[in-house]
């Protein structure tokens, strides 16, 4: 028996080894090794952080395409992307249909969303307190796909979607490519922070359908007094037909 371990019995403890705690991005680094990834999108970009984390920690050294379509957070976007000629960044949003919609633009930018806090996010997050509206730009990204990846069909592609409960809009917008993604990355409500949006249930089972299966969950927030899960980062990976089970 090792010395810390018996001086610590002597002590009437004893000392058990816990597992290290993967984490979201040591996750996606090994996602991205075993599926090729060179290509991903960001939707949902804010001012780079996501794509910032792929660069810095996981050592993703493939192509990036960023949408916000957020002004301010564009700016920070525009800014970091400048230095890196493989990090492409769009100032409009994606959604389920090409037009315009209208943003409620929170205190703290990244809780900015298509649709209207719920009374359980006004309480558990003051900084999504609304401060202006903005209409943006959306396009879909089966449109975005067509017409700025040449030769997507060859591409090892990964989606990542952070928008504020308009993940399953984003998803449902790719159209035809729907099944073509290597992987996602879909931020998930447990408790909607947001109304009218699908929880965690039903964004796994539109993914499932179109044949994703999930590889990891990362908890983003949890409520402070009781522990319960607020919302988490899934990763889910697509399963070739012949692997289903």
């Amino acid at each position: 028996m090792k010395l810390h371990r018996r001086f610590a019995r002597a002590l009437g403890y004893d000392i058990e080894k816990q597992n290290k705690q993967v984490l979201l991005e040591t996750h996606l680094q090994k996602q991205f090794d075993l599926f090729n990834v060179d290509l991903v999108f960001d939707v949902g970009a804010n001012a780079g952080q996501f794509a910032s984390l792929l660069r810095s920690v996981t050592g993703y050294k493939g192509e990036i395409q960023s949408f916000e379509p957020q002004p301010k957070a564009f700016a920070q976007l525009a800014e970091l992307a400048a230095r890196d000629p493989d990090w492409h960044i769009y100032n409009y949003a994606l959604g389920e249909t090409a037009g315009e919609l209208q943003m409620n633009v929170s205190q703290d930018s990244v809780f900015s969303s298509f649709h209207p806090a719920s009374e359980a996010g006004k309480m558990r997050f003051a900084a999504i307190k609304e401060v202006e509206t903005l209409n943006v730009q959306v396009k879909t990204l089966e449109e975005h796909i067509d017409t700025e990846v040449t030769g997507f069909e060859q591409r090892r592609a990964f989606l990542k979607m952070d928008t504020q409960g308009h993940d399953s809009w984003v998803f449902q917008g790719a159209g035809r490519w729907k099944g073509s993604f290597a992987g996602i990355v879909s931020e998930m409500p447990v408790v909607p922070i947001y109304d009218n949006v699908p929880d965690y249930i039903d964004l796994i089972s539109v993914y499932r359908k179109h044949g994703y299966e999930m590889t990891g969950a990362y908890v983003v927030h949890r409520h402070r007094d009781t522990g319960h899960v607020v919302d988490f980062d899934c990763v889910m990976a697509r399963v070739e037909k012949k692997d289903r089970t």
